[in-house]
Protein backbone atom coordinates (compact mmCIF):
# COMPACT_ATOMS: atom_id res chain seq x y z
CA UNK A 1 0.00 0.00 0.00
CA UNK A 2 1.45 3.35 -1.00
CA UNK A 3 1.31 6.44 1.16
CA UNK A 4 -2.19 7.92 1.05
CA UNK A 5 -4.01 4.67 0.22
CA UNK A 6 -6.59 3.57 2.73
CA UNK A 7 -6.59 -0.05 1.60
CA UNK A 8 -9.44 -2.33 0.62
CA UNK A 9 -12.87 -2.03 2.16
CA UNK A 10 -14.43 -5.17 3.56
CA UNK A 11 -17.91 -5.86 4.85
CA UNK A 12 -19.34 -8.49 7.13
CA UNK A 13 -20.91 -11.36 5.16
CA UNK A 14 -24.33 -9.64 5.26
CA UNK A 15 -23.87 -5.86 5.32
CA UNK A 16 -26.72 -3.97 6.90
CA UNK A 17 -28.58 -1.71 4.55
CA UNK A 18 -31.77 0.24 4.26
CA UNK A 19 -34.03 0.77 1.28
CA UNK A 20 -35.56 4.19 0.70
CA UNK A 21 -38.70 3.88 -1.41
CA UNK A 22 -39.35 6.32 -4.23
CA UNK A 23 -35.76 7.38 -4.77
CA UNK A 24 -33.98 7.52 -8.09
CA UNK A 25 -30.34 6.47 -8.27
CA UNK A 26 -29.29 10.04 -7.51
CA UNK A 27 -28.28 10.32 -3.85
CA UNK A 28 -25.96 12.31 -1.62
CA UNK A 29 -25.02 11.71 2.04
CA UNK A 30 -23.53 13.95 4.72
CA UNK A 31 -22.77 13.31 8.40
CA UNK A 32 -23.93 16.16 10.63
CA UNK A 33 -24.60 16.38 14.35
CA UNK A 34 -24.46 12.63 15.07
CA UNK A 35 -26.75 11.89 12.14
CA UNK A 36 -26.42 10.80 8.54
CA UNK A 37 -28.49 12.88 6.12
CA UNK A 38 -29.44 11.38 2.76
CA UNK A 39 -30.86 13.58 0.02
CA UNK A 40 -32.18 12.32 -3.29
CA UNK A 41 -34.14 13.19 -6.39
CA UNK A 42 -37.66 11.72 -6.48
CA UNK A 43 -38.17 8.90 -8.95
CA UNK A 44 -41.02 10.62 -10.79
CA UNK A 45 -41.38 13.28 -13.51
CA UNK A 46 -41.34 16.14 -10.96
CA UNK A 47 -37.94 15.21 -9.47
CA UNK A 48 -38.62 16.90 -6.13
CA UNK A 49 -35.85 16.94 -3.53
CA UNK A 50 -36.30 14.50 -0.63
CA UNK A 51 -34.24 14.30 2.56
CA UNK A 52 -34.16 11.64 5.24
CA UNK A 53 -31.85 10.99 8.17
CA UNK A 54 -30.45 8.15 10.22
CA UNK A 55 -28.89 8.06 13.67
CA UNK A 56 -27.46 4.55 13.27
CA UNK A 57 -26.64 4.32 9.54
CA UNK A 58 -29.18 1.52 9.07
CA UNK A 59 -32.65 2.83 9.89
CA UNK A 60 -33.84 6.04 8.27
CA UNK A 61 -36.70 8.40 8.97
CA UNK A 62 -39.70 7.13 7.01
CA UNK A 63 -41.20 8.58 5.00
CA UNK A 64 -38.49 10.90 3.75
CA UNK A 65 -39.41 14.59 3.77
CA UNK A 66 -40.27 15.86 0.30
CA UNK A 67 -39.86 19.45 -0.82
CA UNK A 68 -42.27 19.86 -3.76
CA UNK A 69 -41.06 23.42 -4.44
CA UNK A 70 -37.46 22.25 -4.92
CA UNK A 71 -37.21 20.38 -8.22
CA UNK A 72 -33.83 18.90 -9.09
CA UNK A 73 -32.49 18.25 -12.58
CA UNK A 74 -29.56 16.18 -11.37
CA UNK A 75 -28.23 14.39 -8.32
CA UNK A 76 -28.02 16.70 -5.29
CA UNK A 77 -24.70 17.39 -3.61
CA UNK A 78 -24.65 17.87 0.16
CA UNK A 79 -22.25 19.26 2.70
CA UNK A 80 -22.19 20.72 6.15
CA UNK A 81 -21.09 24.16 7.17
CA UNK A 82 -21.38 25.02 10.83
CA UNK A 83 -24.64 23.54 12.03
CA UNK A 84 -26.38 23.65 8.66
CA UNK A 85 -26.88 21.09 5.92
CA UNK A 86 -26.39 22.57 2.46
CA UNK A 87 -27.81 21.01 -0.70
CA UNK A 88 -26.69 22.09 -4.16
CA UNK A 89 -28.50 20.95 -7.29
CA UNK A 90 -29.15 21.76 -10.92
CA UNK A 91 -32.62 23.16 -11.67
CA UNK A 92 -35.07 20.81 -13.36
CA UNK A 93 -35.66 23.11 -16.33
CA UNK A 94 -33.93 24.04 -19.62
CA UNK A 95 -31.88 26.78 -17.88
CA UNK A 96 -30.09 24.26 -15.61
CA UNK A 97 -29.27 26.98 -13.05
CA UNK A 98 -27.26 25.86 -10.02
CA UNK A 99 -29.13 26.36 -6.75
CA UNK A 100 -27.93 26.02 -3.17
CA UNK A 101 -30.31 25.72 -0.23
CA UNK A 102 -29.60 25.32 3.47
CA UNK A 103 -31.36 23.80 6.45
CA UNK A 104 -31.97 25.56 9.69
CA UNK A 105 -29.29 24.71 12.31
CA UNK A 106 -29.16 20.99 13.10
CA UNK A 107 -28.49 20.08 16.75
CA UNK A 108 -24.96 20.34 18.04
CA UNK A 109 -23.00 19.87 14.79
CA UNK A 110 -19.67 18.10 15.16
Amino acid sequence: MSNGDVGPVSFTPQPQHTRISGSAALHAMTALSNGLYISFQANDPGHALFVTSSTDGVNSTTPATGYPGILTGSAPATGKFGQNLFVAFQANNPGHVLYVTASSPVGNAQ
